[in-house]
């Protein structure tokens, strides 16, 4: 019989009356949490005011006054005391804990009422606990009341389901001997030296019989042995003090020496230390002695076999086993995994301590980045900075960092730092309570959000792999962050409650200081000017306040190449370039703006001033021993940053402009632009005047507004005076585009020739050019680029410059996945574009299947993180996938969509850089796409939403009976995935009617078909119209950044303010043609999108399959009637009893369905006159006849004999 004990550095443990006897700290899906006392004593012990908590001192379970225990009971504390006794068929001793024990490692600790600790276990989810217990269904049992509580070998696993209430099924009085400690010298021996292990080895109900040591080398199989011996001469301290010892002759450099050590007591029972013996042995390396580091050496050694396999698994989670060395401090059993699931071996590790064994005590997970010395000085500086701020902060330090003997990836040195958790919260106690809702945000775990604060329902699941917990896992409870993303939303500026909105959820002073030291380091991997990731959210439990605390800091100081390039750094790591439209929000505040920049300039003047940051540039070189070159960059960054914030934040006179300008709008529309100004020194309010613009704009003195319609075409140079009581003014000038709403290219691709024509009213034709072939595209033809100066051009025009919106939109089909971020329109190149759609994420990046969309040359991060890998799939398996990309400046918004789906929602505020270059599909050169390309659509203003395959195929005009007029909805056989048609209405434009679709799920390539009567319309369709679908949340609005697919017939032909005709879905001044005096049936020649507009449709009579009716008459035929009620009579060929009818008195046909007779008694409505009943038949398969009617004259009021006399 073999039994295992560990070595134990730190925890409590004792051999006391009332033990921990079971712990269920995982039971699967379900809340069966359990934990099981025990008295082990011979009386009965008041349990009153005693209290059971695990590692967060703020969750507490206080027992109640006047329970006890007596010997040999067992008590039972649940957490959900209903569940337990279902499962158990008894209840608990007590139930409702009001917290949950971790799944991934905990403490339970139990106290007496005077708050003395009784006993306490730190359990983990790793060997050498036993994996059962970790959702497994089992509990971990206490074998014996005498193991110490806190040693992994006193527990074992239990049968399915545990076993509260009576004796362990673990249980055992054979005890084994305990190997309580475990230690070599030196730590790291230098080559050929002798290394002694010891161990302290005790029996609790016997001798110790021997104590063997087993070792090897470099990860081979062949172990040796030899005794260990308690005399005084082995290293082992005094003769008889139960320490043994053991020496093991020294090796070359960078051999690896594995050992472990058994112990067998007088009853034959062993002990092994580690458990997996030779599996996970105990590590240390030959290493041969460094030259004197001025930073700690931190060390791991593995297995090489292990260090192999770990080497490779770079794009994984997995964790390996390793011994850990902090100078003379050993940690045998820790686990190592790569950061950040790179696509590259990129040399950063995690490294994760046993709950009993904390990384100096306190921290539980420790991260080590960088691979190069810029790299390592970016985080080191930073972090120093957000933490002599006064900010809560990780823990951070630069170390020189080995793997077996070897310096890793890159330069040998590594920042250090602390893991975000609940022991860092009870570590630094900045908050006055630690037990909120601790989140690490990330980037690419769900399609429907990321990390920026943006309120997408109250769903859970819509949050949860965003925002991840760091504490309190196990308390599925996501409400605060729901609550924080709602309240920052929903708030706007111009609310009278907005300053309180955001208060309530924000620690504002901390946030603002927060900003203010990522606007010194230019942290451009955060929410400052970028990511919805690297930063740690925490909710203080005792404000209901969130504080945001720096993460990941390998993006500061980040002028890199650019740093002679003003507008790089100005739109790029501009103090005020965050793509969080809630920070923006936050930021335009003048209340918060002032505030932000006042922080900003305190940092420049002590922290971050030159002399400060030279002296902390210089102390981090000493530390790495670098010479100053090696440092020049950041000096160099540091002025040059100084320079730029003293110039964004108006240094010279305390006062700026918080707001960017709304560049561009459209005629006829109304402008909006809120400016607003600071003066952040002086506190004083600001009187607003226009000294240039056009004449029908006008500004607010008070507010700031700007606000007027356009009545013309054409760029105006405005200029908005902000003006102070005593004088001080300044100002802000800037370019207003007033454009043509109409759209500026509409290409499908299905002409002949070299010609490509352009379908808007700017006749902006194209030419292909290079190796370009024309073949099918997702209807009728496309164009296939051959990845290689490949592309259609189109000469540049003034109508394809766009100042501050846009929509961009194509199908593409890519044939091979090809490097370079291959691009699909681009007004301009690399270097000066207009707006670019592509596939990757920037002109400087190479990930192939992210769609993207710049509307700037600095805006190079609006990228999928949601949904790439569904999109991803669907482009690699050369499926026609819909992407856009739009840019709103009044919004502030950049969007990109995939099949109408929005998967990126990202601020930014610049003005779009207009040029005189050429606009090309594809791009000449060698970053063009590779594939095809169909329906190219580029519109002066920011879409909201994509018919993506989804169309009108469909509508039949009676001039009748909507009762005999159908609309249809199909989507392509393209479109991955199906629609719910319910999410869509209809707007009938002349009429100005709008009704909502019924629900069915559409699947790609089908259509389905509504009467007009069953979707609530109640009168014909008019014979010139416009029918025009959009998404049911924007029922009753005719916009055009909403509207999907629109047809029009008859006379109705729309003009150029028609919404369709903005959104390039219809074409102005066109329409269908319909029959003349007859029922017309509306149809798209293909049954797919509508590609070439009114060029798709075709008009035929219409024809319905279901019962024919040969003849309908009122009284056979008579001309008048003096009686309203009539006799109907219907003639149908082929009549079957199966049919039903309907009878009414308006075309509307709101009467039910009744059996289908020859002859029918009918009421006609009061008053003389010209009455018309209407009639229709169904069959069982649901086809109808069309709508017949017949007209009688009812006279039953007024008679001949009742006329007077003329005189």
């Amino acid at each position: 019989m073999v039994f295992i004990a560990l070595f134990i550095i730190c925890g409590h443990f004792s051999w006391g009356q009332i033990i921990l006897n079971e712990i269920m700290y995982h039971a699967g899906d379900s809340d069966l949490e359990y934990v099981e006392l025990y008295n082990a004593g011979r009386e009965s012990v008041d349990l009153s005011g005693w209290s059971l908590q695990d590692d967060n001192d703020a969750h507490r379970f206080v027992f109640p006054i006047g329970l006890s225990i007596r010997p040999d009971e067992y008590l039972v504390i649940a957490d959900d005391g209903e569940l337990f006794r279902e499962t158990y068929g008894f209840a608990p001793t007590l139930a409702g804990i009001l917290f949950n024990f971790s799944n991934d490692g905990d403490a339970v600790r139990l106290f007496d009422a005077s708050q003395q600790l009784i006993e306490a276990v730190a359990y983990d989810d790793r060997s050498p606990w036993p994996d059962e217990a970790d959702g497994g269904g089992a509990s971990l049992e206490r074998k014996h009341a005498l193991l110490p509580s806190n040693l992994p070998a006193a527990w074992a696993a239990s049968p399915e389901n545990g076993t509260p209430g009576r004796k362990n099924a673990a249980h055992t009085d054979s005890l084994p001997p305990l190997i309580l400690a475990v230690d070599h010298t030196p730590r790291i021996p230098q080559p050929n030296e002798t290394v002694t292990v010891t161990a302290r080895v005790l029996d609790v109900d016997g001798g110790v019989d021997s104590v063997t040591l087993y070792y090897g080398w470099n990860g081979g199989s062949a172990y040796q042995s030899v005794d260990m011996a308690d005399d005084g001469l082995h290293g082992d301290g005094s003769d008889g003090d139960g320490v043994y010892g053991a020496e093991i002759s020294g090796a070359a450099a960078g051999t690896i020496l594995h050992f472990y050590i058994e112990a067998k007591d007088n009853d034959r029972l062993l002990s092994r230390l580690p458990e997996e013996g030779r599996n996970q042995p105990y590590l240390t390396v030959f290493e041969r002695a460094l030259p004197n580091e001025r930073v700690p050496i931190l060390r791991v050694v593995m297995l090489p076999d292990v260090n192999a396999q770990f080497l490779n698994r770079y794009q994984t989670d997995e964790y390996f086993p390793a011994s850990f060395y902090d100078g003379d401090q050993v940690y045998y059993q820790i686990h190592i995994r790569h950061r950040g699931r790179s696509r590259v071996r990129n040399g950063r590790f995690k490294i994760r301590f046993p709950h009993h064994q904390l990384y100096r005590g306190a921290i539980r997970r420790l991260n080590f980045n960088g691979t190069d010395v810029n790299t390592i000085l970016r985080e080191y500086l930073s972090y120093q900075l957000y933490q002599d701020a006064g900010l809560p902060n990780l823990e951070s330090e630069l170390v020189r960092f080995h793997i077996n003997g070897l310096a890793t990836q890159g330069t040998p040195y590594r920042t250090a730092i602390e893991n975000p958790d609940g022991q860092f919260l009870r570590r630094k106690q900045f908050f006055n309570r630690d037990g909120g809702n601790l989140y690490k945000t990330t980037l690419d775990r769900t399609p429907q959000n990321k990390a920026t604060w943006r309120y997408v329902g109250e769903d859970p699941d819509l949050y949860r792999f965003c925002y991840i917990k760091q504490t309190n896992e196990e308390e599925d409870d996501f409400s605060d962050i729901i609550r924080f993303c709602r309240v920052l939303s929903e708030a706007n500026v111009g609310d009278t409650d907005y300053l309180e909105n955001v208060y309530s959820v924000l620690h504002v002073d901390d946030f603002l200081r927060w900003m203010a030291v990522s606007a010194c380091v230019a942290h451009w991997d955060s929410p400052f000017t970028d990511h919805g990731h690297n930063y740690v959210l925490y909710n203080n439990p005792s404000t209901n306040q969130f504080h945001v605390i720096a993460w990941d800091l390998n993006g500061t100081f980040n002028y890199t190449s650019n740093t002679n390039d003003l507008n790089y750094r100005k739109l790029y790591t501009h103090i005020r370039s965050t793509k969080f439209p809630a920070i923006n929000k936050i930021l335009n505040h003048p209340v918060f703006g002032a505030q932000y920049y006042r922080e900003i300039e305190g940092l420049m003047e002590t922290l971050f001033s030159s002399s400060a940051m030279n002296r902390r540039i210089d102390e981090a070189a000493y530390a790495l021993q670098l010479n100053t070159s090696s440092v020049a960059f950041f000096k160099t960054y540091v002025a040059q940053r100084i320079a730029d914030l003293s110039l964004w934040i108006g240094r010279e006179r305390g006062m700026a402009f918080l707001t960017k300008p709304v560049y561009q709008t459209n005629v006829g529309e109304s402008y909006l632009y809120r400016a607003a100004a600071v003066d952040y020194r002086q506190y004083q309010s600001f009187a607003y005047s226009l000294h240039a613009g056009p004449s029908w704009l006008t500004v607010d003195a008070k507010s700031g507004e700007l606000t007027g319609v356009p009545t013309q075409e054409g760029r105006f140079d405005v200029i908005v005076q902000a003006e102070t009581r005593n004088g001080a003014s300044i100002t802000q000038e800037y370019s207003l585009h007033v454009v043509n709403p109409n759209p500026r290219l509409i290409m499908t691709f299905n002409e002949e020739g070299e010609t490509v024509n352009d379908f808007s009213d700017f006749a902006n034709h194209g030419a292909i050019r290079g190796n370009v072939t024309r073949m099918d595209g997702r209807l009728g033809k496309g164009v296939y680029l051959s990845g290689r100066n490949s592309y259609v051009e189109i000469p540049h025009t003034d109508s394809l410059n766009l100042s501050g919106a846009v929509t961009v939109e194509a199908w593409i089909r890519p044939d091979v996945i090809s490097t370079g971020n291959p691009i699909i329109v681009t007004k301009g190149n690399e270097d000066t574009f207009n707006y670019t759609l592509m596939l990757g994420y920037g002109p400087w990046n190479w990930d192939q299947m992210e769609p993207g969309f710049m509307p700037h040359r600095f805006d190079i991060e609006n990228r999928v993180y949601y949904g790439r890998k569904e999109i991803e799939a669907q482009l690699r398996n050369r499926r026609w996938v819909h992407i856009a990309g739009t840019y709103d400046s009044r919004e502030e918004l950049v969007c990109v969509y995939a099949n109408n789906r929005r998967i990126v929602e990202s601020s930014s505020r610049a003005r779009m850089e207009e040029n005189g270059r050429n606009l090309w599909i594809g791009l000449n050169g060698n970053r063009s796409f590779q594939g095809v390309v169909d329906d190219v659509r580029i519109l002066p203003f920011a879409k909201q939403a994509f018919a993506a395959g989804l169309c009108l195929s469909q509508v039949d005009v009676s001039g009748i009976s909507p009762a005999q007029e159908q609309i249809a909805l199909s989507l392509s056989a393209y479109r991955d995935g199906g629609v719910e048609t319910g999410e869509y209405c209809i707007h009938l434009v002349k009429a100005n009617r709008w009704f909502a679709l019924p629900s069915r799920q559409l699947a790609a390539g089908e259509t389905v078909r509504w009467w007009l009567d069953d979707v609530g319309v109640d009168e014909p369709l008019w014979k010139n119209e416009i029918m025009a679908l959009y998404p049911i949340e924007t029922m009753g609005e005719a916009k055009k950044e909403f509207v999907l697919d629109q047809i029009a017939w008859g006379d109705a032909a729309p003009d150029a303010n028609d919404a369709g005709v903005n959104a390039g879905v219809w074409r102005r001044g066109k329409s269908a043609s319909i029959l003349e005096n007859q029922a017309t049936t509306l149809a798209l020649k293909h049954f797919a999108d509508n590609d070439e507009m009114d060029l798709d449709w075709e008009a035929r009579p219409q024809t319905l399959d279901g019962p024919v009716i040969a003849s309908f008459m009122i009284e056979d035929g008579a001309a008048m009637t003096r009686n309203r009620v009539v006799r109907l009579r219907i003639h149908a060929a082929n009549a079957d009893s199966s049919w039903r009818m309907r009878i009414a008195n308006d075309g509307a046909m709101r009467g039910e369905w009744i059996p289908f007779a020859a002859t029918a008694e009918w009421q006609l409505p009061p008053g003389d006159g010209e009455k018309t009943v209407y009639m229709q038949a169904i069959d069982t398969s649901g086809r109808r006849s069309p709508v017949v009617f017949a007209a009688i004259r009812l006279e039953e009021e007024t008679g001949i004999s009742n006329w007077g006399i003329l005189e």
